[in-house]
């Protein structure tokens, strides 16, 4: 089965198929699960996000900013290409 994937912000804003946002999460940790795997570093800052709550919080601003920089980069018609 091919998934569609959320490749935008909005797209992921928008989107209210359940089933797809699951698919989308399940796809985003295996991936996860992949370069932890890979990068011991990587496991490491992932259990360090469950493990402490500044760390958590830090890394939910970081990406809170870079999802908003996205999103800018979106709206004003910008890629990352």
């Amino acid at each position: 089965m091919c998934m569609k994937e959320i490749e935008t912000i909005s797209e992921l804003v928008t989107c209210t198929d359940i089933s797809l946002l699951k698919e989308q999460r399940k796809a985003y940790t295996d991936t996860m699960d992949a370069y932890c795997a890979r990068y011991p570093l990587f496991a490491f800052i992932r259990n360090q996000m469950t493990a402490d709550k500044d760390f958590r919080q830090f890394m939910a601003l970081y990406v809170a900013s870079s999802t908003l920089t996205a999103r800018i980069n979106e709206l004003e018609g910008k890629t990352n290409d």
